[in-house]
């Protein structure tokens, strides 16, 4: 159980997420958080297996881009599958009815963009502006729909709070990171102030 948010607004990719990690009996925090900067390219937030954030956070070494490759497809091929094979040597992918899976959803800002990858590894490219992953995501996408709030942040901010409010496994600390998409530098990282 988590809650993570990605949230696109103009120049710049935004995502947050809480920090609880659930049984569906029992819940504690984290010390690390489930939303963070990947190589200075990337953030991801992953929600389910606790071991999915540190098996991507802790020597996950992603692949370069193709020079002639689009984003849509590095995510959806290269970057996919390093994450499938990182998973599959950490021990949490497994075969289910001839098929690879693992009880993770990622979120990935990347170049401006927002993509969700599924728990059979498939990426899709996030159009509406804004995507929720986790066991509070509905409560979330509710919020993002009905907000006014201009401020990014906030507006995640108050997802996360609704999210944890009506949601067993969702709980503060809560961490939003940015990602701002320079042409001259391809990509740059600032922290946004944590939610509390």
């Amino acid at each position: 159980m988590t809650c993570i948010i990605g949230l696109i607004d103009k120049d710049a990719v935004f995502m947050g997420g809480d920090r609880c990690e659930s049984d569906g009996w029992s819940q504690r925090t984290l010390a690390i958080p489930k939303v963070f900067n990947l190589n200075g390219e990337f953030i991801l937030g992953v929600s389910g297996k606790a071991r999915a954030v540190t098996l991507l956070r802790f020597g996950f070494k992603p692949p370069r881009q193709k020079e002639k490759q689009g984003d849509y497809e590095f995510i959806s091929t290269d970057f996919a599958e390093a994450i499938r094979k990182r998973f599959k040597d950490g021990g949490i992918a497994e075969v289910k009815d001839n098929k690879e899976e693992v009880g993770a959803s990622i979120l990935i800002a990347y170049k401006g963009k927002l993509y969700k990858m599924d728990n059979l590894f498939y990426m899709q490219l996030v159009e509406l502006g804004y995507e929720a992953a986790g066991g509070g995501k509905e409560c979330a996408m509710g919020s993002l729909y009905s907000s006014k709030e201009a401020d990014p942040s906030k507006k995640i901010l108050a997802a996360l709070k609704a999210a944890e409010y009506f949601c067993m496994g969702v709980r503060g600390p809560f961490d939003i990171k940015s990602m701002k998409f320079d042409d001259k530098k391809p990509s740059m990282v600032r922290p946004v102030k944590k939610g509390k």
